[in-house]
């Protein structure tokens, strides 16, 4: 016999453009711009803010009462209401591919199918409409960052520092807190492909084997680039940072950390940079096992073998992101589902009351099964050095390895001690500061796995005719049971080291038992 085969070719052309301002030309920072100026002047310096063209000089500063007046020199025009230098790309081209191969033409019980495909996503705040970006931007408003040794000059009488809006000056202490949106704008893009082979066991019992991957490009993710760089005699930092220019910063302290930043004037946490260098990465094979109706029975029972990965989460060292490429957080490495309908036989030949009430049965239900979730273990004593630029994870000590984390034992005899926390096995973050001040930990993030899952879900009904309204109106009757066999099912344990719910499981992540009844009337 012949085979058949199927090619399906598809191209589609997407516009994603860059968010607009709204509501009167909000400004951003640019890095480029601000390294021009990294030691900015004892009077300050407003090199590195933009500004959109269609600011309004006229617009009231709410705190003054008076207008914001036309832009002050040194703040940049953006050519374009975009927030980005470029426009949006013009070349999203999304091609598609699909083919079906039947060998041995239509009786034959085997058929392959397989596709590849570019597909484009729209970041958080970036649309053809006015989507403004979700941070606060001068000059109509002004953001607070200032933690760890940032926030040394607040006081309980001033907790946050006072609010002027409009353009803030930086100056070598002003300890701003701007963020940064481009300047460079880029679509996220997510390849997709697959291969799956079906062969029909017999006419209505099927098994699916194929393999599923992605890879996703110009992901957004959040990167700050204020993190303040290690001194020493041999390598000193900032000098001139006050006014003289053989005056540099030779030591590290918490302290000091605000005078260690690559742009002085911003805080340690500030310059933080929504970009497009994310990555992701998914790879999966699936067996999928279909049975249509046959004597009253449907089910599928569909098992994944899988891998997810992205760096689009940063911890530790904000300047290296090959360091948080690892496990997403939605990772499940095996999950497997399984359900089924089945209209149960009459169970009487007989007629009247006791034949209505003996036929019409059905149950159906799903189980599920999956690996638990990973996590992040975190330090909140760790990155001291680093005036908090980036959240610290632990730090293993020599010799310890991810094995050496988990402990044994059923789900329920761990759930106040899922991680072994003793002092050969995670270890205080490393003193890197001559103060004492502490550098980032050596864990990787989603190293560990929490609690899996096991849940069964079951529903029995029955339908009778009954008339009424309608000659062949019925009476629907439904039972349902949510976990049904009550298995416990815990969350993830806190994750925070030194607190006092690390390792510990307070919640479940799902309900006990729950039994639900209902009853409708369809016409």
């Amino acid at each position: 016999m012949n085979s058949r085969f199927t090619l399906n070719l598809g191209l589609r052309w997407e516009y994603i453009g860059p968010a607009h301002d709204t509501g009167g030309a909000i400004g951003s920072v640019w890095p480029s711009l601000l390294g021009q100026s990294a030691i900015p002047p004892a009077s300050g310096t407003l090199a590195g803010n933009t500004i959109g063209p269609d600011y309004n000089l006229g617009s009231v500063n709410p705190y003054t009462g008076q207008p914001f007046g036309p832009v002050p020199s040194g703040v940049l025009v953006r050519s374009t209401r975009s927030f980005y230098e470029n426009g949006a790309p013009l070349d999203n081209f999304a091609p598609r591919l699909g083919f079906a191969w039947q060998p041995g033409g239509k009786q034959s019980r085997l058929s392959v199918r397989g596709g590849y495909g570019w597909f484009y996503q729209t970041p958080p705040f970036s649309g053809n409409f006015g989507f403004t970006p979700f941070f606060a931007a001068p000059p109509f408003a002004q953001s607070f960052c200032n933690s760890d040794a940032s926030n040394g000059a607040s006081t309980l009488g001033k907790p946050f520092p006072t609010v002027t809006l409009g353009f803030v000056p930086r100056t070598p202490t002003s300890l701003l807190c701007d963020r940064v949106a481009g300047p460079n704008y880029q679509i996220p893009m997510l390849q997709q492909w697959s291969l799956n082979a079906r062969y029909n066991l017999s006419r209505t019992l099927s098994l699916d084997l194929g393999y599923v991957g992605t890879n996703g490009d110009h992901l957004l993710l959040v990167q700050g680039l204020n993190q303040p760089l290690l001194a020493s005699p041999a390598n000193p930092v900032n000098c001139g940072y006050d006014g003289v220019a053989t005056d540099c910063i030779t030591q590290n302290t918490s302290s000091n950390a605000y005078l260690r930043v690559p742009i002085l004037g911003e805080t340690p946490t500030a310059l933080a940079d929504n970009h497009f260098s994310g990555r992701s990465w998914y790879q999966s094979l699936q067996a999928t096992l279909s049975e249509q109706i046959f004597r009253g029975l449907t089910f599928q029972a569909a098992y994944t073998f899988s891998k997810a990965e992205n760096n689009t989460v940063l911890y530790n060292d904000q300047n290296d992101l090959a360091l948080d490429w690892a496990r997403a957080s939605f990772d499940r490495t095996h999950r497997f589902i399984a359900n089924f309908d089945y209209q149960l036989p009459s169970l009487s030949r007989a007629t009247g009351f006791s034949g209505t009430m003996l036929k019409g049965w059905s149950l159906s239900g799903i189980v599920i099964i999956q690996s638990g979730l990973p996590m992040t273990l975190t330090d909140p004593k760790g990155g001291g050095v680093y005036g908090g630029a980036g959240i610290s994870t632990i730090t293993l000590c020599p010799g310890s390895t991810v094995a050496s984390l988990e402990t044994s034992g059923r789900d329920q005899s761990r759930l106040s001690n899922w991680f072994n926390a003793g002092p050969t096995v995670i270890c205080p973050a490393p003193v890197v500061g001559s103060d004492g001040s502490t550098g980032y930990g050596n864990l990787g993030p989603t190293a560990i796995n929490g609690p899996g899952q096991f849940n069964t879900d079951f529903s029995l009904g029955k339908v009778t005719t009954v008339g009424g309204i309608r000659e062949n109106a019925q009476l629907a009757f439904r039972v349902e049971f949510y976990n049904a066999f009550n298995h416990p099912q815990f969350a993830n344990p806190g994750t925070t080291f030194g607190t006092a719910n690390f390792g510990v499981i307070t919640q479940s992540s799902v309900a006990p038992r729950l039994i639900q009844f209902g009853l409708k009337y369809l016409f």
